[in-house]
């Protein structure tokens, strides 16, 4: 009898140190979304792709074809580098327009799209960020994965 007592206790510990753990991964995720928030609405990060905290994904981004891109936003400005077809971009600095910045709360996401202009170039880019910092950029007709930082 008392070892159906002490089974039944040892489960149900098991259980709740579950709902524990998941209560407070779901807490951290909130927080690390609210954190990025003043960044990303300052416009002060930057993307880079093939740059992940895991090694498992990182090599996994970099097994794919995807190419490497930095995309440097400081306030209107933006600097890009990446691929364009098959060659290499040279760093293009480039004022921003039409910038819209979206919040997803139920994804702990934000969705950014701009138009990087210089000169008679016009490139849009699309970026969207996870509460991980891992983040997904497109632009130049390519599609990138990597990670964002404050800048």
């Amino acid at each position: 009898m008392g070892l159906v007592l002490v089974l039944n206790c040892t489960a149900q510990t098991h259980k709740e140190n579950r709902a524990e753990r998941s209560e407070l991964r779901k807490s951290e995720q909130q927080n690390d979304f609210k954190s990025m928030s003043s960044w990303i609405h300052s416009r002060n990060f930057v993307f880079k792709s093939g740059t992940m905290e895991s090694k498992q994904v990182s090599n996994l981004y970099e097994k794919q074809v995807h190419g490497k891109s930095v995309i440097k936003i400081n306030g209107s400005l933006v600097r890009i580098t990446g691929l364009n077809s098959s060659e290499w971009w040279k760093t293009t600095s480039c004022t921003i327009d039409n910038w819209e910045l979206t919040e997803i709360p139920q994804e702990l996401a934000y969705s950014i799209s701009f138009i990087a202009r210089s000169g008679d170039s016009n490139t849009a880019v699309l970026i969207k960020v996870l509460n991980d910092k891992t983040a997904i950029a497109q632009f130049g007709g390519r599609e990138f994965r990597g990670q964002v930082t404050r800048n």
